[in-house]
């Protein structure tokens, strides 16, 4: 590093290349204890401050299972911050050229530590100061670029909404909670009121952009619709209260159970959102419905 410190002005072309190999994928992370698959969540450090103010894995347990089971590669890939302190050591990079050759499609949901260090490129990119940075060169498989997005991905969330999809002409009841971190609601992701996401879930990294024009985006589909739907319970889920307006209006006339637990608006109020039950209570009769 303290080489790259008295050169790295020069540099205006950088490649980084990190292969696939059998040393970079990894096993299942299992309990020394238990002997039963560990499921974590990453959640990089983004900034140097953010090293020192939580564990690099979150727990000091999950640290230690990891540090005895994964290889070294896989630390070093998750070094954020030595990856942030290199990229400042290059201000003036003009091109960077990323190659991850090596891996075959059958191995396309195993699990690397070259997507760990595509992550914590990312970061660093994001988190430096290339005010020359003009050109980013890619060969990489087309699974690379979910780490190399710049934004949040929320694929997972599309899939989830369109499996509730396939239910939906003859759903009468449905219970929805997220476990653990709060979730959008996904009955209103294809809502054309589309500011579900919460103010405080900014973009972690800037976005690189390019010379050649941005592509159409592809039209959404439909929002969900249960013409049957009459008992609908939602935990530890975040909305905009003009979706869950829209949301009851729409079902307004087979909906008779609304219960909103752990639920937070990301935009207006629940006088807002439940506007339309005092025209419904009137029009259909008694409604149920609670928040909080």
């Amino acid at each position: 590093m303290e080489a790259l410190a008295r050169f790295g002005h020069h540099v205006g072309h950088l490649t980084f290349s990190m292969p696939h190999t059998e040393s970079t994928f990894l096993p299942p992370l299992l309990s020394p204890v238990t002997g039963r698959e560990v499921n974590f969540l990453y959640t990089p450090h983004t900034s140097l401050a953010s090293e020192t103010e939580r564990p690099k894995y979150g727990t000091h347990e999950l640290g230690d299972y990891l540090t005895q089971q994964y290889r070294p590669i896989f630390h070093a890939a998750t070094n954020v911050p030595a990856f942030i302190r290199a990229l400042a050591c290059i201000p003036n990079l003009r091109h960077l050229s990323v190659s991850c050759p090596g891996q075959e499609p059958c191995q396309r949901y195993r699990r690397s530590a070259v997507d760990y260090a595509l992550i914590s490129l990312r970061i660093a990119i994001e988190s430096a100061s290339l005010t020359q940075f003009e050109k980013l060169s890619l060969a990489v498989h087309a699974a690379a670029l979910l780490y190399l997005n710049p934004t949040p991905s929320f694929d997972h969330l599309k899939l989830l909404t369109n499996y509730i999809r396939t239910f939906s002409a003859s759903l009468e009841k449905l219970a929805f909670h997220w476990q653990g971190q709060r979730g959008p609601c996904p009955l209103t992701l294809n809502d054309s009121s589309r500011p579900s996401f919460p103010s405080s879930a900014t973009k972690l990294f800037a976005e690189i952009t390019s010379p050649m024009p941005p592509l159409p985006e592809t039209p959404p589909p439909p929002p969900l619709h249960f013409p049957n739907l009459r008992r609908l319970f939602m935990r530890n889920a975040w909305v905009a209260s003009e979706q869950v307006s829209s949301l009851v209006s729409k079902h307004g006339s087979s909906l008779r159970t609304i219960d909103f637990d752990n639920v937070t608006l990301t935009s207006g109020s629940w006088d807002e959102a439940l506007a339309p039950l005092n025209d419904l209570a009137t029009k259909e009769g008694i409604w149920g419905a609670r928040h909080s």
